[in-house]
């Protein structure tokens, strides 16, 4: 109930106390002090307020001057946890009455609630009889929280009604002795004291206390008892029910595999708090749209055409049975229906059941569609009828033939991303065919309904998502065979997710140790440093599952580019480079300018990664060398090995970069094969005095000609001293 309700006399929560203070949340603020008492975590409820039942442990409530009020009638409510034989509360009724004692008796493990009212006064010397009312309904919960509700009718003879846990009222009356002199209404004083014996007695949490000045129906009351409780209990009248349909592997997926029988699904059926609820005594026996407690509904084309009414409950469950209505219009639904025919509450647990004979669709291809779970004919403890509906996505997923696909997807080159750059960078995806032997059947072929879907996580502020949306919508996708380049065919946006995009793969092959390059273009980072995901989704690939690969992307303020460090820039000319200033104790140094020159590439050579191959001399006369470059090599085995066996000039040196030594340098690991990071031993780069790059194969070409069609050189990291 709102607190600006102008009902609402008090309304104390008890999860804060600030120098024994205990604070109202009423307009009035009210407040009331608390005396012995903590403020405790339960981990069910949350904060709440501990009494602990010694000789001074209890609340000290405000005057509240019912005397005005005293028409009535008023509601008492609050929540109470106890951990022992307890009294909750007592307090003065009106007229001729004195204090009401509530609580609890019996043994810890079956506590019954009990009231001891004073019911008669002897006018002479004042002293009251009393009666003890025990209703063997109403037991407060051993192990969890109770909720008590009183509801006090002055007008009505004095006579009080009580619930627990929402549950229909019990009531008694107190009529005074005839003669019996009015008195004034006595104010409620304390919670958790003993006003007989006069010593606090309460052991145990409470929360949540609340005095109306009117009679709350039953709803009224269920709505504070769920407005008081923590989210992950909460009984919410508008969503009060959740559901899963899960495959073997709990995961909301529906393969297509034409397996005869269809397949198993798991319906669970969860309450979302521990409200209680009931499912509904209905007419028939047997379930259609007019006598069910749940409905599933399928859009069309999710489940096979005629297979609906084979859908069945296995092991057959007590009292559960199952209809259908297949849909009329492509606005429609398929409707399964489910009924239980023996009524009852809802465990807190939920209900779950095995549904057999699920056939999907295959007609469309894999897909995600969605499925509502509505339900009707369900009532609440308090007796308020529920019905609603909640959605969840479903996957259809191709399985169809061989479930591991011999694709390789990784990254040509660097993961690494600098992060909150201004500077855009460059991310190649390398998709390789890693089938053994150079057969026909080991050639992956794609058709009309193959396809590569790219997505990215995109969010502001988080250190899982690559960027926020915006500079996510700015990426460009582009994919060719061998590799992508700028002017390379590009992806289309848009593919299932808010950002992806796809790769149609039709009429492509990809043989043995072939690969399909995708290259990224104007990526940028954002957020946090961290790990996120690109996500690689195969679909339609004849003979082989669908399926999903997740590569990692690293956001980092420093990258490796090649052997070459560069802090706040992408690209590093040289070991180490920083974008600003380099600070060591009081020592500035600046990285100072770089001024590259291109070298001459030999024909058949091409720059890699967008990295021309550069020299550069400094003032010392050393040359620093930079780039990457590849040959692609002859196609027929007899050309190629003969290209192998022959020494080889990559590129042109000019006079000036000429070493100093009379002799040829030799730089091990800088001449390496694709998809690998092995370098054999004769993999150096010898740089030449007269004036050039080259390199030797000799002695490997028969192994590199059967298994690469690349030959790649780094030159990034090379320092030398020149000639003159």
């Amino acid at each position: 109930m709102s607190e600006v309700n102008p009902t609402l006399l008090l309304h104390l929560p008890l999860d804060e106390m600030r120098n024994r203070i205990l604070y109202d949340m009423t307009r009035a603020r009210r407040n009331a002090s608390a005396v012995g008492a903590a403020i405790e975590d339960d981990p069910d409820f949350g904060q709440c307020l501990k009494l602990n039942g010694g000789p001074d442990s209890h609340v000290v409530l405000p005057l509240l001057k019912l005397e005005p009020m005293s028409r009535g009638p008023f509601t008492f409510l609050m929540w109470v946890k106890i951990t022992k034989q307890a009294d909750l509360f007592d307090i003065g009724l009106g007229p001729g009455l004195q204090r009401l004692k509530v609580g609890f008796s019996g043994s810890v493990a079956n506590p019954r609630f009990t009231v001891l009212m004073p019911t008669e006064r002897n006018p002479a010397n004042g002293v009251s009889s009393a009666h003890t009312l025990t209703n063997p309904a109403f037991v407060a919960r051993p192990d969890g929280w109770t909720h008590v509700t009183m509801i006090w009718n002055p007008r009505g003879g004095g006579s009080v009604g009580f619930l627990l846990n929402g549950r229909p009222p019990t009531t008694i009356s107190a009529t005074p002795a005839p003669g019996t002199p009015a008195a004034p209404p006595i104010d409620p004083v304390n919670v958790g004291f003993d006003g007989y014996l006069g010593r606090p007695s309460f052991d145990g949490r409470m929360a949540h206390f609340r005095i109306y000045t009117h009679a709350l129906t039953n709803e009224q009351i269920n709505w504070d008892m769920e407005e008081d409780r923590p989210v992950r209990y909460r009984y919410r009248i508008t969503h009060p029910l959740d559901f899963s349909l899960e495959n073997r592997d709990t995961d909301p997926v529906l393969y297509m595999d034409n397996h005869p029988d269809g397949q198993k699904m798991t319906l669970r059926i969860t309450p979302a708090s521990r409200g209680e609820m009931l499912l509904g005594e209905l007419p028939g026996q047997e379930a259609g749209p007019d006598n069910h407690h749940f409905e599933l509904a399928f859009r069309p084309g999710t489940l096979a055409p005629g297979s609906l009414d084979k859908i069945t409950i296995t092991p057959p469950a007590d009292g559960w049975k199952t209809g259908f209505r297949p849909w009329a219009n492509p606005n429609d639904h398929d409707s399964l229906y489910l009924l239980r025919t023996i009524a009852g509450r809802i465990a807190e647990a939920g209900v779950t059941l095995q549904l057999e004979h699920l056939m999907p669709d295959a007609r469309y291809g894999t897909r995600t569609t969605l499925v509502d779970f509505r339900y009707r004919n369900l009532k609440s403890g308090g007796g308020e009828s529920i019905s609603g509906n909640v959605e969840q996505k479903l996957d259809l997923i191709t399985s169809l033939g061989r479930r591991n696909i011999p694709l390789h997807i990784g990254f040509a080159g660097s993961n690494q991303i600098l992060n909150n750059a201004s500077e855009p960078q460059v991310v190649r995806l390398r998709i390789t065919n890693v089938s053994m032997g150079g057969t026909s059947a080991a050639t992956l072929r794609f058709d009309d309904k193959s396809e590569l879907i790219l997505s990215v996580d995109q969010k502001t502020g988080t250190d899982w998502a690559l960027d926020v949306p915006d500079k996510v919508g700015r990426i460009g996708v582009r994919y060719a065979k061998g590799r992508a380049a700028p002017n390379s065919p590009a992806a289309l946006r848009g593919g299932g997710q808010p950002w992806s995009w796809t790769v149609p793969l039709k009429d492509l092959t990809i043989a043995p140790d072939e690969t399909l390059e995708l290259r990224l273009e104007n990526v940028t980072a954002s957020g946090a440093n961290g790990d996120c995901n690109l996500y690689v989704d195969y679909r339609g690939v004849p003979g082989y599952w669908d399926g999903r690969v997740i590569c990692v992307l690293e956001k980092t303020s420093i990258i490796d580019a090649g052997g070459k460090i560069g802090i706040g820039t992408a690209s590093p000319g040289v070991e180490l480079e920083v974008k600003g200033t380099l600070k060591a104790d009081s020592l500035r140094i600046g990285a100072g300018s770089r001024n590259f020159t291109p070298l001459t590439l030999r024909a058949g050579w091409t720059p890699a990664d967008d990295l021309t191959p550069k020299w550069y001399k400094d003032a010392l006369g050393a040359v620093h060398l930079t780039g990457h470059c590849f040959y692609r090599l002859p196609q027929g085995l007899a050309e190629k090995q003969a290209w192998l066996n022959q020494a080889q000039i990559a590129m042109d040196m000019p006079w000036e970069c000429q070493p100093v030594t009379r002799t040829q340098l030799r730089f091990p690991g800088r001449v390496r094969l694709p998809i690998s990071n092995q370098v054999p031993d004769w993999s150096g780069l010898l740089l030449l005095h007269a004036g050039g790059i080259g390199l030797s194969l000799h002695g490997w070409a028969d192994e590199v000609a059967g298994t690469f069609s690349e030959i790649h050189v780094h030159l990034d990291g090379i320092t030398y001293v020149a000639l003159g």
